[in-house]
């Protein structure tokens, strides 16, 4: 199943995911101005709204939470040599040697929500999603992408495995008038700032969650998803900043 591509659809349920937040907000309080400020309620729907891309339960993806970001990386990277014994039945022996990098990662910690898939002797890591709630500070979505950036590294191992790695947030505006252009140029300035690995690129995608409108209660403000998604390009020559 990793010769498909998973793009499109993770990126898919992932704003679906972050709508089903916002509407539980006003399930929960009634209150449609208020932020989704716990991480983790983004966390779990949008892990529950990948997990219908499965055909059965934890299949063909494995969607973890909160996942070990040092495993992650170890993973993006093939197992280095199987032999096969002379002896009868033959029997296989696979030997890992643990991927030597360039440059470590800066932030071991955990990923967000982690997807991977059944590989033969190994998970294999489809993507990283790294969630950043409402309006975060350029400085923590610069260091996600920057962590995202280091599974795509070459390894002595060889070549990573990994698919794609997202951060993702929300943004709120009280404009009427349709604020996904802004972000748009947003997240792009600050993919700009991040040169992508060798044979990758850089891009953006936005969705709208929510108009803003006005009741009695003030001004409900427009909601926009941003994802900045760091992806494996078709010729590994290629060296993009953005698509």
């Amino acid at each position: 199943m990793t010769n498909r591509s998973w793009k499109d659809d993770i990126c898919s349920k992932t704003i679906e995911g972050l709508r089903i937040s916002c509407d539980d907000i006003v399930r929960f309080t009634e209150n449609h101005a208020l932020p989704v400020n716990a991480e983790y309620l983004l966390t779990v729907n949008i892990a529950k709204s990948i997990a219908t891309l499965n055909i059965s339960l934890g299949w063909p993806l494995k969607i973890y939470l909160e996942y070990p970001a040092g495993t992650f990386l170890e993973k993006c990277f093939p197992l280095t040599r199987s032999i096969i014994s002379r002896s009868f039945p033959p029997v296989q022996a696979v030997f890992r040697q643990n991927p030597t990098l360039d440059r470590p990662l800066d932030r071991p910690g955990r990923i967000d929500v982690a997807v991977l898939s059944d590989g033969q002797q190994d998970s294999i890591p489809i993507c990283a999603i790294e969630i950043k709630g409402f309006n975060p500070p350029k400085g923590k979505v610069i260091d996600d992408i920057k962590r995202n950036k280091a599974y795509f590294a070459d390894a002595n191992t060889g070549r990573s495995q990994i698919q794609f790695a997202v951060s993702v947030m929300v943004r709120s505006y009280k404009s009427p008038n349709s604020r996904e252009a802004h972000v748009e140029r947003l997240l792009l300035n600050y993919a700009d700032e991040i040169q992508a690995p060798n044979g990758c690129g850089i891009s953006v995608i936005t969705g709208k969650l929510r108009d803003a409108s006005v009741d009695e209660d003030g001004t409900i403000p427009q909601l926009i998803a941003g994802i900045i998604i760091i992806e494996r390009q078709n010729n590994p020559s290629d060296r993009n900043c953005t698509d």
